[in-house]
């Protein structure tokens, strides 16, 4: 479940599958060299995502199996739900929210009718929403379910509290309405920032590790493997050209010749290319010609970011700042060696956009079941007061 950030004394279990217990192994307390079992505690709102590996669309086996992946409770995806389920039904919150790629509610498929039966048996009520994360502030075009489940109270019917929850995904979703447009200069570490410049120096020692045979060698294969692809497209290898300008930025070099074939084919297929994830393929796009907004980013991303005065990659550091980390968590981790820039990128891959949960956290706390109409209604006139400024 992550690495632990920061200095303060908060759990970090490592397997959802482990929670469901009073205690699970923790990577933040030791006896010895071994995790310590710490207590697994309840919480007014938990928060939750769960694997999406086998709903994703990246995912070439998500036609067949991914239509029960969840009932099925097989691969990742079932798995860690099976996880999340345990820890419901023996720590019941309040709230619980939860996030999954936005396949979750795919027509021909189970899933979210699982989800919602399974939950209704350990006494939820739950509703959910498509959020995308560059309509709440944030430089990322990340696309997401976000269902918000409420624990049916004494005295409530499932009717009344999934209205409830009906009612705050509604807000939630409003909310957007109050969140200014992303400047993604906003994000980005200054040019003469020393954690960009010691980032650039560990990424070229790297690089020199590569043997100059190894590294054509690569180059050779990738280019009979996207040479068909081009010419589907009516392009040859010598037309998939970056500018001359570009190429001899420092940041370039450090991409493989794969990268390079990748970066030079986006931009002769969308000539306004601003950014694009030079990790994907060429059949997988991940690119934006809008500066300010980014493309999903997914774990292992090098997104390259041309745009700038001197052209680069996105760091990890970075990119968790585009999920709503704020920079000075994310900064103290890496400047403390506790994660690495690449694991940044892996993190900000997987995490929740921090603005739609906080949009998601509030609608809730404003409709819970436990307060009253009256003062639910209050504060929504007072939210949608602001709104219409």
């Amino acid at each position: 479940m992550g690495p632990a950030l920061g200095n303060d004394n908060t759990c970090v279990f490592k397997d959802i599958k482990d929670i469901h217990g009073e205690t699970a192994p923790c990577s933040s307390h030791k006896v010895g060299d071994k995790d310590k079992p710490c207590p697994v505690t309840s919480s007014r709102i938990h928060s939750s995502g769960f694997s999406c590996k086998e709903l994703s669309k990246l995912n070439a086996q998500r036609v067949t199996k991914g239509r029960v992946a969840l009932k099925a409770a097989t691969g990742s995806s079932g798995i860690t739900l099976q996880g999340l389920l345990g820890h419901a039904m023996n720590h019941t919150s309040e709230v619980l929210i939860l996030e999954n790629v936005d396949e979750l509610m795919s027509a021909g498929s189970n899933n979210f009718s699982f989800l919602t039966s399974e939950l209704a048996k350990r006494g939820y009520q739950c509703f959910s929403g498509e959020f995308l994360s560059n309509e709440y502030s944030l430089p990322t075009r990340r696309k997401r379910v976000y269902v918000i489940a409420f624990l049916v109270p004494h005295g409530k019917t499932a009717d009344a509290v999934r209205s409830c929850a009906e009612k705050a995904v509604a807000l939630a979703q409003r909310l957007k309405g109050a969140a200014k447009a992303p400047n993604i200069m906003d994000f980005l570490l200054k040019p003469d920032d020393e954690y960009l410049e010691s980032e650039f120096v560990r990424r070229n020692e790297a690089k020199e590790q590569t043997s100059e045979t190894e590294e054509k060698r690569d180059a050779e294969q990738w280019r009979e493997t996207y040479r068909s692809q081009l010419e589907a497209k009516g392009l040859s290898v010598s037309q998939i050209v970056v500018p001359p300008a570009e190429r001899r930025t420092r940041w370039y070099q450090l991409m493989s010749q794969r990268m390079h074939l990748v970066l030079g084919h986006s931009m002769a297929t969308h000539p306004s290319l601003t950014s694009v994830d030079v990790y994907q393929s060429m059949s997988r796009e991940f690119i934006s010609c809008d500066k300010n907004t980014l493309s999903t980013l997914v774990p292992g991303s090098t997104v390259w970011l041309r745009y700038l005065k001197e052209p680069r990659m996105l760091l990890g550091l970075e990119a968790l700042l585009t999920q709503g980390v704020p920079l000075s968590v994310a900064r103290v981790a890496v400047m403390n060696k506790q994660v690495s820039d690449s694991n940044c990128m892996d993190l900000a891959g997987n995490a929740f956009s921090g603005t739609v949960f906080q949009a998601c956290a509030l609608a809730a706390l404003v409709w819970t079941p436990l307060a009253t109409d009256e003062s639910s209604a209050i504060v929504v006139d007072a939210v949608t007061s602001i709104l219409d400024l």
